[in-house]
């Protein structure tokens, strides 16, 4: 569990860069010049930049928190949880992107990335692997005391 949430924390941190700072979803899924539109005042697209970079901030979030709680992963269940919900809503939106026309293959690519970490983290949380708690020590008492 510790190297998947490892790996997917590093993913949504790149997502965040991706989103929030490089503005790649914008380039190659949004209409042509958004961007420069968007520079240019227009407050269409400017609300098309401001909600990926929000998006990003929140992949950022959510990327930050499973690289932190890895240390731990046995007491991250319900964030793993989370995050698989998340996968889950991304599927959703794409096949969304998919039904309304996207012709790029963006979405496509996604799915397989959100049904690749869905199994995996559902495999793991089943399993139960590297999720459990170490078993505690037992105290030594000293004879004397």
């Amino acid at each position: 569990m510790k190297w998947w949430m490892r790996v997917v924390g590093s993913l949504y941190l790149f997502l965040f860069v991706a989103a929030a700072l490089l503005r790649i979803p914008i380039r190659a899924e949004g209409p042509p010049g958004a961007l420069e539109r968007a520079s240019a005042g227009d407050p269409l697209a400017r609300f098309v930049v401001d909600t990926w970079v929000t998006l990003g901030l929140e992949f950022g979030a959510v990327g930050v928190a499973l690289l932190v709680a890895s240390r731990q992963p046995s007491r991250a269940r319900a964030l793993v949880g989370a995050v698989l919900c998340m996968e889950v809503a991304g599927i959703v939106a794409d096949i969304y992107k998919i039904a309304r026309g996207y012709t790029t293959p963006a979405p496509f690519v996604w799915v397989a990335i959100h049904t690749l970490i869905i199994a995996t983290g559902l495999g793991l949380l089943r399993s139960g692997r590297g999720a459990r708690e170490p078993a505690a020590t037992p105290a030594v008492s000293s004879p004397t005391g």
